[in-house]
């Protein structure tokens, strides 16, 4: 779950005695912090994990403060610290583990310090040097803080959390398919355990990502008209209930509920960070179909779960503030029933390509012609039409709560076909109405 407003002030509030004091000074505010995190799902912590939690605390809550706030708000530490009781809530008690969660952003949030400067030009062997620089650095450092604290093997440890944190690091020409195929796939690690250890904080980091977004969701509008209420009326064809909720919507939508800030997140954009966590799930998928063993904390992290939550919301704002003129209740129900063919058609075993015909009302070319420009091309004129149709936004929401609805009742081996290293491979389109 998102951090609420009282726990964030409290997490600020450690950050300011972190960042004015001594460790010495800071170390039983910090304690105390972690004994609530561990204690908050029923689990007591070895002295020596406590210990080096709390230096690894520390030294994250320094590196993070220099990089600019969530857009959400809040100090950027605030991210990795959920990420890394995200981790925990599921299980993970591997110390190197959670500090990987804790720094799992730190060399690429360096990295984009430098890229950010207006003498920084990009080259492949530049970046690569870069981001080798920042690691070695990002060892050293935390080599010499754990010996600064008395902890003995202290460059084992750094080397062991700056693997899978080398791993968790997104190159800037490098696209979301291929950054999330190299943490699975990458050969030549130095440390067995440095893969799994990479995959559940991703899989922590992807969450912390997802649940940021109840932060800032459609709560203050509440959902006076769900989704499943015009499925249900339709479906039951009653009269009575579909003309209520008609007059409902046209009630509503003349209330024009207030416009959204431009720092917050749009459905559009909620909806293009659940396909990034569909291309997660589909890889750990790949993965274990490929023979490896299921890895337990990433099934207590739910991401399924999640991201069907956040696509459901959507639905439920629609039908509820945008439910008028061409987006009727009539409307939502036609689109609902396209679905329906399509998944009957196995329309979601595969990415599809587009159609030239039925384009309008069909399902295929959905993830192809909206998300994936967003992810090879950084092209967001898809995510563009979502928020300005909102008959493409329910389509688009539909089929992603679809799938993920699929990933959590059959499992991670259910992955949708298509999706590749080098980004989608699209199938035939099913081509509804044709």
């Amino acid at each position: 779950m998102p951090y609420e407003r009282e726990e964030i002030t409290r997490i600020e509030e450690l950050l300011k005695i972190i960042l004015t004091s001594s460790f010495s000074d800071a170390t039983s505010a910090i304690e105390k912090r972690i004994d609530e995190l561990f204690t908050s799902y029923g689990i007591e912590l070895p002295y020596e994990t406590k210990q080096l939690l709390v230096i690894g605390y520390y030294c994250a809550a320094k590196e993070y403060s220099t990089a600019e706030p969530r857009q959400l708000g809040g100090p950027y530490f605030l991210h990795p610290e959920l990420a890394m009781s995200i981790a925990i809530g599921a299980g993970a008690s591997d110390i190197i583990t959670l500090l990987a969660c804790l720094f799992h952003d730190a060399i690429e949030e360096r990295a984009e310090a430098v890229r950010k400067k207006p003498t920084w030009h990009w080259r492949l062997n530049r970046e690569s040097k870069l981001i080798g620089n920042f690691n070695k650095a990002l060892q050293n450092q935390l080599t010499a803080d754990l010996r600064l604290y008395n902890i003995s093997n202290a460059e084992s440890i750094a080397a062991q959390v700056c693997e899978p944190v080398m791993l968790l690091t997104k190159r800037k020409k490098e696209n979301y398919y291929s950054y999330i195929y190299r943490i699975f796939e990458q050969p030549h690690l130095l440390f067995a355990e440095s893969r799994m250890r990479a995959i559940k904080a991703k899989f922590a980091d992807s969450y912390a990502n997802t649940s940021d977004l109840e932060r800032d969701d459609y709560q203050i509008y509440p959902a006076l008209v769900p989704f499943q209420s015009i499925i249900d009326a339709f479906q039951q064809k009653d009269q009575k209930r579909i003309d209520e909720l008609i007059a409902k919507c046209e009630q509503l939508a003349e209330a024009h509920h207030q416009k959204r800030d431009k720092s917050k997140f749009g459905g559009d954009r909620k909806l293009h960070t659940c396909y990034k966590n569909l291309i997660v799930l589909n890889q750990y998928g790949q993965w274990l179909l490929a023979g490896n063993e299921p890895i337990q904390e990433v099934a207590a992290i739910n991401l399924p779960k999640i991201s069907a939550t956040i696509a459901g919301k959507i639905l439920d704002h629609l039908c509820t503030y945008h439910c008028h003129n061409e987006l009727t209740p009539k409307r939502v129900f036609e689109i609902y029933c396209k679905h329906l063919e399509y998944e009957a058609r196995e329309g979601y075993d595969c990415v599809t390509r587009p159609s030239k015909i039925g384009q309008e009302d069909n399902y295929d070319g959905m993830f192809t012609t909206v998300f994936d420009p967003k992810i090879r091309k950084g092209d967001s004129r898809g995510l563009y039409r979502l928020y300005d149709n909102r008959a493409d936004m329910l389509r688009a929401a539909i089929s992603l709560q679809y799938v993920f609805e699929r990933f959590e009742e059959e499992g991670p081996t259910r992955i949708v076909k298509g999706f590749t290293e080098k980004g989608l491979e699209q199938a035939p389109p099913i081509v509804l109405g044709k």
